[in-house]
C-alpha cells in the first residue's frame, strides 16, 4: 500500500507542477485524481500533456470519483453509463485502477428494498464495464446524520449494510472504501472481517473527536489520526491489510475546517506527519525509505515557515490546475531525492 494525498479534501490548490512538488516534498507516493477536470484537459491538450508531470514524478494515482453515473432517473443513468467507457479508457491509459462511488445514505424516492435492487443493477452494470479496463470500484458510505435528515427512506450508511450490499453485487472488482471516520461513526470495523484485502479498494484515515456528539456530528469534524491518545484502533486493520497484500492508497482525510487560517504547506505537513507516524508504527517503510530517514529526510519541524505561500484555498485541487510553462517539472526534484541530495534541494515549490 502507498501513502496518498487528496488535495481537494485539504483545500490544496495550485498548478499541477506545484502539486507534484508538494507531494514529493512531503513524502506522499500518490495522488487522488479529479477525473472530471483531467478528462477536460485530455480533451483539450491530449493525454501525454495532461499527465506529463505525474509521469515524470513517478507518482501513482489513488482514487478517482465516478461522476454521476448512479444518480438520476433511468434515462439520466443510461446517458451517464454511455460515457463510462471514455472515462475508463483514460483511467487505464494513466494506470489509475481504482475508482469510487458514494452510496446515498437515504432517499425520498424509493423504500429500502426497491433502492437496493435499483442500485444493485446499476452497480453491476458499471462494474462489468469497468472490468473490461482492469478497474476496481469502491463503494463508500456517508455516516453523518445530516445525510439522512429529512429523507423518508434510509439506505446504506453503516459498514454492516455496505458489506452486505457488496456481497449482494457479487463482482470481483467491487469492494469497499474503508473510511475510518464513517466506519467508526456507523458502528465500527467488525464487518471488514467478512471481506478479503482484495475487496478493499481504498483507505481514508480520519478520527472522530473524542467529545463529538454522534447525533449531531458533521463532516467538518473529521480530524487527523491522533497517535498519542490511543484512538487509532484501526492500526491492526491496516497491519492486516498490509499482510494480506493490499496495494491501494492510504489517504489522510481530515476536514479542511480543522485547519482554519493555516497555510497550504502547514496543512500538508500535518497530514504528512500523521501518516508517516502510522508507517513507522506499523514498520511499513521500505529499506530505501529507511535510508532516507537516516540521511535526514524527515518531515517534522524541518520546514522553513518563511517559505510558506499564504493561506490555503478551497477548490478542485486533486491533481488539477494547468501549467503554461515548459519547466523541468517535479521529476527534477525526484531525481535530486534519489541521488541523496540534501532535503533543502527538494523544496523548490513555486511561490
Amino acid at each position: 500500500m502507498f501513502r496518498n494525498l487528496n488535495c481537494r479534501q485539504l483545500g490544496i490548490t495550485g498548478r499541477q507542477s506545484e502539486l507534484m512538488e508538494l507531494t514529493l516534498t512531503y513524502r506522499f507516493q500518490g495522488l487522488d485524481l479529479n477525473m472530471e477536470d483531467f478528462q477536460k484537459r485530455v480533451t483539450l491538450r491530449g493525454l501525454d500533456y495532461a499527465s506529463r508531470y505525474l509521469r515524470s514524478a513517478g507518482l501513482r494515482y489513488g482514487l478517482f470519483d465516478l461522476p454521476g453515473i448512479w444518480a438520476g432517473d433511468d434515462n439520466e443513468y443510461r446517458e451517464s453509463l454511455g460515457k463510462l467507457p471514455a472515462i475508463a479508457q483514460i483511467a487505464k491509459d494513466v494506470e489509475a485502477t481504482r475508482c469510487r462511488v458514494q452510496l446515498p445514505a437515504a432517499s425520498n424516492e424509493k423504500p429500502f428494498n426497491e433502492c437496493v435492487e435499483m442500485f444493485r443493477q446499476r452497480i453491476t452494470s458499471v462494474a462489468e464495464t469497468l472490468s473490461q479496463y482492469g478497474l476496481q470500484l469502491g463503494l463508500d458510505i456517508s455516516a453523518a446524520p445530516a445525510a439522512r435528515e429529512g429523507k423518508a427512506f434510509e439506505f446504506v450508511y453503516t459498514p454492516e449494510r455496505l458489506v452486505q450490499f457488496v456481497k449482494l453485487v457479487n463482482k470481483d472488482n467491487v469492494g469497499v472504501i474503508l473510511d475510518t471516520w464513517a466506519w467508526r461513526l456507523g458502528g465500527g470495523f467488525a464487518p471488514l472481517e467478512e471481506l478479503p484485502a482484495a475487496q478493499v479498494v481504498g483507505v481514508r484515515l480520519s478520527d472522530v473527536p473524542p467529545d463529538a456528539d454522534p447525533a449531531a456530528i458533521t463532516e467538518e469534524q473529521r480530524i487527523l489520526p491522533q497517535m498519542e491518545d490511543g484512538s487509532t484502533d484501526f492500526l491492526p486493520l491496516l497491519r492486516k491489510l498490509a499482510d494480506g497484500g493490499y496495494e491501494g492508497p492510504v489517504t489522510p482525510f481530515p476536514a479542511l475546517a480543522q485547519f482554519a487560517g493555516e497555510t497550504r504547506e502547514s496543512i500538508i505537513r500535518a497530514a504528512s506527519v500523521s501518516i508517516l507516524e502510522i508507517w513507522r508504527t506499523l514498520e511499513l517503510f521500505t529499506e530505501e525509505e529507511l535510508a532516507e530517514e537516516a540521511r535526514g529526510f524527515g518531515i517534522e519541524g524541518d520546514q522553513d515557515e518563511g517559505d510558506d505561500d499564504g493561506p490555503s484555498g478551497g477548490g478542485d485541487g486533486d491533481d488539477s490546475g494547468d501549467d503554461s510553462d515548459d519547466g523541468k517539472g517535479p521529476g527534477a526534484a525526484k531525481e535530486k531525492k534519489s541521488k541523496g541530495a540534501k532535503r533543502e534541494e527538494l523544496e523548490t515549490v513555486p511561490a
